[in-house]
């Protein structure tokens, strides 16, 4: 049997607080394997990346990690830091 191929998932955030819990949720239920997930933040002023980190915590309580990658990169850090 052939592997399946990895389906990589890119959000791209910016004050997303009302949407981004939702869309991890739905995510993080899918059957389908292996994925991984790659959130972008644009330097969100709201509550976005708290909320990231508790639904991050509470699905992989419950989801099978197994084939499952995540990154997060906050871009206004990077570009901060090259100023």
């Amino acid at each position: 049997m052939r592997a399946k191929e990895l389906v990589s998932i890119i959000i791209p955030t910016l004050n997303e607080e009302g949407n981004i819990e939702r869309l991890l949720r739905s995510i993080f239920s899918q059957d389908y394997r292996p994925i991984e997930v790659i959130i972008v933040d644009g330097g969100s002023k709201d509550n976005t990346l708290e909320i990231i980190g508790n639904s991050l915590k509470s699905i992989v309580m419950r989801s099978s990690w197994s084939e499952c990658w995540l990154s997060m990169v906050n871009v206004e850090a990077l570009l901060m830091r090259r100023t």
